[in-house]
């Protein structure tokens, strides 16, 4: 697109909170916990009923004094504790806490981080100590921690509430209490993401060391012990040397690394080619074009060759000593790690030419020069860990490298149920994963698996299939437990046919995309939607199609009634006039690209009650003016996001239209596009005068505000 103006990003940074005042900390904890609906409870915070919130109370500081002394104004420690008696039916229990905390002699945060915790249900303590196995300030996708909740053990199936409902209830509950936040909002990523606070997880360090709870693997000499029942890696130097020994007992294993910001240059030249998204990228054989036969090279380094002497060998990281390591390179592998060739022209006698092996570790950006026989070590501890730790229910490397294909000796961990290897160079899974009859939930996402072999999808437990457009064949087994599906493609060949989904019965999020043209695959995609008995539970909906169109029934089909998110990229056909009434009353969340709509449509979708959320990207919308001038349309939309939309040159929102819309997005615009409001005053255009001052200034006062225009400054409206 060309005369487009970008939209400024999204600013990430560290904001410095200093300490509340008295007042400030009385008005959160008003805002937070007290409600002022409910009679008395604003008076007992003031301190006009002291004396009566506690039996025997001989306090005579008001409620805001002691809030304030207890905290010291400390904004971690008012958030703690107002998440604490929040969760108390009456007042009066506040002064139980207050005293009780007052009773200790530690720390003021310390001693709010403990009762917390001991405060916490028995069932939901679990939970939240699995924060402690991830490193500090890291984020993870609840619906991902909910599935390892799941498969720990943690949730069982109660008041018939499934366990992934159970679990969601669990982490609502420690987000309400303070404990947990919400870092990233939900999206058709895999949101929400959420992370503890630094010393909240140090905390649980210290709680998790106490109870034997988890091992931390962190860059130190000492092997886990043997009895160690869960393992987590944390170190950036020796990722696999906690591997080594065996571990008979160990029940969970997880691996979380983040970016090397040391390599930050060399990431974003990788994103480049990708659009500026992160994506798993397989390991780049550098050839030497001089050199034609490099291709199938292969260098042998010979101890007892004497001419070889001078010769630059890749030292083992674990034996320094090692003064030769042999480099195989397999000309099948077209995903082997970067090798560079160097010729020793010093020694002209060597038959064999030498080099250096330089392997990239996917995802983690670090590099580390290794010889082909330490991957292969490494590789060896990883099978020898599954052959050994037979009671293994968890495995979660993230950001680890397992090598190209996923060792058969997965079968030895009969009681796996979550198993998740991501953002590495994985391609393959073996047959054998199929006889791992209690999986529920399997993550290959960022890594090179886009086909599974048969005999996985006749696990008749799965629940969660986490990938990057993975071929879901034409016949499956009976998967009446399984939830999601993301993301999925049909079978070039076989395709798909109306028998593929009926036992599917189940699915809450379904994650589609199509580029063959095939017709048969979206007839069968859209008789499934039209199925009541097949999408009862469905839940979030994504259709991704390139060289057919989407039918209309995505919207009117009574069995997406449960619909919450949709989000549609390829040609809309609308093929009625007037558009028909919506059947997705609770629809939240909307997403359309290239779906080539008109004024008409968007009028229909402004009748969703519900919808909080509309993303309008390119090639959605073909008309040159946008307006929302009604304001019995989009009643609840809050959050309205434009990108790339060419054709338009102006959006017009009315004086009554969109008065709960509180972010305006427009990520890249025309050189003449601008905005008409009426009222400069609300919330998303002060919001925009402080986060994108370029569209900020192309607010102008329209034609709809004539009769406000004199009321308001001169200086409002640019």
């Amino acid at each position: 697109m060309q005369d487009l103006h970008e939209g400024i990003p999204e600013n990430n940074y560290w904001i410095q909170v200093e300490r509340f005042l008295q007042k400030e900390t009385t008005e959160f904890f008003e805002k937070w916990v007290t409600n002022k609906e409910q009679q008395g409870t604003s008076e007992v915070v003031n301190g006009k009923e002291e004396g009566k919130t506690g039996e025997g109370n001989n306090n005579t500081e008001p409620m805001h004094v002691r809030l304030h002394n207890m905290t010291g104004g400390r904004p971690l420690a008012v958030v703690l504790l107002c998440g604490l008696l929040k969760t108390k039916e009456y007042p009066i229990e506040w002064d139980k806490v207050f005293d009780h905390l007052k009773s200790k002699q530690s720390s003021r945060l310390e001693n709010i981080l403990t009762m917390c915790f001991d405060d916490l249900p028995h069932e939901i303590k679990s939970c939240f100590l699995y924060f402690a196995v991830l490193p500090m300030n890291t984020a993870i996708e609840a619906n991902k921690l909910v599935c390892m909740w799941m498969a720990e053990g943690f949730l069982r199936p109660k008041d018939g509430k499934t366990m992934e409902r159970l679990g969601k209830i669990y982490l609502k509950d420690l987000v309400a209490r303070n404990l947990v936040k919400v870092v990233k909002r939900e999206s058709f990523s895999g949101g929400p993401f959420v992370a503890v606070h630094h010393k909240v997880h140090s905390f649980l360090l210290l709680e998790a060391q106490e109870a034997n709870f988890v091992e931390i693997h962190n860059g130190d000499d000492s092997p886990p012990l043997t009895n160690t029942r869960r393992l987590s890696l944390q170190n950036y130097t020796d990722k696999y040397a906690a591997l080594a020994n065996p571990l008979p007992k160990l029940r969970s294993i997880l691996s979380t690394f983040q970016e090397d910001k040391g390599h930050e240059a060399d990431n974003k030249e990788k994103r480049k080619g990708d659009g500026g998204k992160t994506k798993t990228v397989t390991s780049e054989v550098v050839q030497n074009e001089k050199d034609e036969t490099a291709k199938t090279l292969e260098v042998v380094q010979n101890k007892k060759d004497k001419t070889a002497s001078t010769s630059e060998v890749v030292q083992n990281e674990k034996d320094k000593t090692d003064e030769t390591s042999e480099v195989v390179q397999n000309k099948k592998d077209k995903t082997a790690s970067t090798w560079e060739v160097v010729k020793n022209e010093k020694d002209k006698n060597a038959k064999a030419k030498e080099g250096v092996v330089c392997h990239r570790i996917l995802g983690s950006g670090m590099f580390q020069r290794l010889g082909q026989n330490v991957m292969t070590n490494r590789y060896k501890h990883i099978r020898q860990m599954l052959k050994e730790s037979r009671f293994l229910r968890v495995i979660n490397l993230q950001r680890i490298e397992i090598g190209e294909k996923l060792p058969s000796a997965i079968s030895n961990a009969a009681q796996l149920q979550y198993l998740g290897v991501t953002a590495c160079s994985l391609r393959s899974i073996p047959t054998a994963i199929g006889e791992l009859k209690h999986l529920q939930t399997l993550d290959v996402r960022d890594t090179n698996v886009d086909k599974l072999p048969p005999s996985f999808w006749k696990i008749k437990t799965l629940r969660h299939v986490f990938g990057n457009y993975l071929i879901l064949p034409k016949r499956v087994g009976n998967l009446k437990y399984l939830q999601t599906l993301e993301s999925i493609k049909p079978d070039e060949k076989d395709g798909w046919d109306e028998n593929t989904f009926k036992e599917m019965v189940n699915l809450q999020s379904l994650y589609l995309s199509d580029s063959s043209g095939n017709d048969g695959n979206l007839e069968t995609v859209s008789s499934v939607i039209s199925n009541p008995e097949l999408l009862e539970y469905l839940e979030k909906l994504v259709l991704k199609v390139s060289k057919s169109n989407i039918r209309m029934n995505v919207f009117t089909s009574r069995s997406q009634r449960r619909l919450r998110a949709m989000a549609l990229c390829g040609m809309l056909v609308v093929d009625q006039v007037p558009i028909p009434d919506f059947c997705v009353p609770n629809l939240t969340f909307l997403s359309l690209k290239g779906t080539d709509v008109s004024k008409a449509f968007i009028v229909a979708v402004g009748d969703l009650a519900l919808l909080t959320d509309l993303i309008l990207e390119e090639g959605t919308y073909k008309d040159e003016q946008l307006a929302f001038d009604d304001g019995k349309k989009f009643k609840s939309l809050k959050r309205l996001t434009l990108s790339c939309l060419e054709k338009l040159v102006t959006l017009v929102i009315g004086e009554k239209a969109l008065v709960k819309l509180t972010h305006l997005v427009i990520k890249s615009y025309k050189k003449g596009f601008n905005v008409d409001v009426v009222d400069t005053g609300r919330e998303y255009v002060k919001r925009l005068e402080v986060e994108d001052k370029e569209l900020y200034d192309r607010i102008i006062l329209g034609s709809a505000a004539k009769k406000l225009s004199d009321q308001l400054p001169a200086s409002s409206s640019t």
